[in-house]
């Protein structure tokens, strides 16, 4: 369950008045979360009381996360990593601030057929329309590549037109952040930064929604002298990230290695029998 701070349309426009300001917004989810962390107050009650929109999820997992809220990977792995009852932020992303609480967690378990056969069958037909969608684009990538290396006027925009291909033109981005379209795409994003002025175009990449040419168009340098502020806090940040996917990784090798067998359902159908 969630509670959202929601930013203004244009937060920094000089007319927003001063209790809408990104800084008062995030100040506010501060006392917000304090509150519901010391006093362990129902969140429903605390965002009709603030009349804040509250929401809940449902049951999600990090091979199906819950996407619509543009939730970044970092946050996603840290609600992942909680207990029920433990509250998680206030983190912030691209519409606001969000303090979550997670209600309930079950364990994973291996679903009947007859459960799951919707999603089998969307996910097969889905897996040959990216198969096709693949095939498709690796045969319009050597002509642009030709193309855009003849030094001709065409534009990237005027080729893909020119191939009959969808054009989408992300937000400026960093790594890990929702991408409208795309989603949260590791590898999208790995071929997004590895490109640069004197190789814009990538190869095909596989994305949720098909395949992808991606193309080079501008990109923003960091503030150093920002960077220099916040680099303890990043190298602790990544720091924890990587302990994390290297617990992770671990355990599932040592499940693996172990050939674990459920027996636990078993248990408790014998005991319902």
């Amino acid at each position: 369950e969630y509670i959202r701070l929601d930013y203004p349309e244009n937060p920094d426009d000089p007319s927003t008045p001063i209790e809408l300001s990104k800084t008062a917004i995030q100040a506010r989810a501060d006392v917000l979360a304090d509150v519901l962390r010391k006093e362990k107050s129902p969140f429903q009650d605390v965002a009709q009381k603030n009349n804040l929109p509250y929401e809940t999820t449902g049951f999600f997992s990090m091979e199906e996360p819950r996407l619509q809220e543009g939730w970044s990977l970092g946050l996603l792995q840290k609600i992942f990593e909680k207990k029920p009852g433990d509250v998680v932020g206030p983190t912030e992303t691209s519409k606001g601030m969000l303090i979550l609480r997670v209600k309930e967690t079950k364990l994973a378990y291996v679903p009947e057929y007859e459960e799951v056969k919707e999603k089998v069958t969307t996910a097969w037909i889905k897996n040959q329309a990216l198969q096709l969608a693949k095939q498709k684009a690796e045969e319009r990538l050597p002509i642009i590549q030709q193309t855009l290396q003849d030094g001709n006027s065409k534009t990237f925009a005027d080729l893909a037109k020119a191939q009959n291909l969808k054009l989408v033109q992300t937000p400026v981005f960093s790594r890990g952040e929702y991408l409208p379209q795309v989603g949260i795409a590791k590898d999208f994003q790995d071929v997004a930064f590895s490109l640069n002025d004197q190789n814009k175009l990538s190869s095909v990449v596989e994305t949720q929604e098909g395949a992808a040419i991606l193309h080079l168009d501008s990109f923003v340098p960091v503030d150093q002298a920002e960077f220099e502020k916040q680099k303890e806090n990043f190298a602790a940040q990544l720091l924890e990230d990587k302990k994390t996917q290297a617990f992770n990784e671990f355990i599932t090798h040592l499940r693996l290695k172990a050939n674990l067998e459920d027996r636990v359902s078993k248990l408790f159908e014998d005991n319902k029998n």
